[in-house]
């Protein structure tokens, strides 16, 4: 590692790579979390446009907005699992009575 180190160092045309790499790299960061925090701002502002299209009141604090945004990702859980739930349930129900079907018919 030291040699590595010594040659980076010693080296101006390889040390100068490694600091475009490097700022490169540092670039390619910062432009995914400016993305990041770009989707996240679009996304606030269309759920406040959607809160004041339907009438409902628009959260003051961020604590405020958090909490309905807590709150309504719990509402979609819920109903993701009560639909899985009754999905498999009809499976089930499905598969048994075809293995019925199939024991009776021969």
């Amino acid at each position: 590692m030291d040699r590595l180190y010594d040659v980076i160092v010693n080296n101006p045309v390889v040390f100068t790579i490694a600091v475009i790499l490097a700022i490169l790299v540092g670039i390619g960061i910062v432009k995914r979390i400016f993305k990041l925090i770009i989707a996240i701002v679009a996304i606030a502002i269309l759920y406040i446009a959607y809160l004041q299209f339907t009438g409902k009141e628009v959260p003051e604090t961020m604590d405020d907005f958090m909490d309905g945004v807590k709150g309504k990702i719990e509402n979609v859980k819920d109903d993701v699992k009560d639909k899985a739930k009754d999905s498999m349930k009809d499976g089930i129900q499905d598969e048994i009575k075809k293995g019925i079907e199939e024991t009776f018919d021969t």
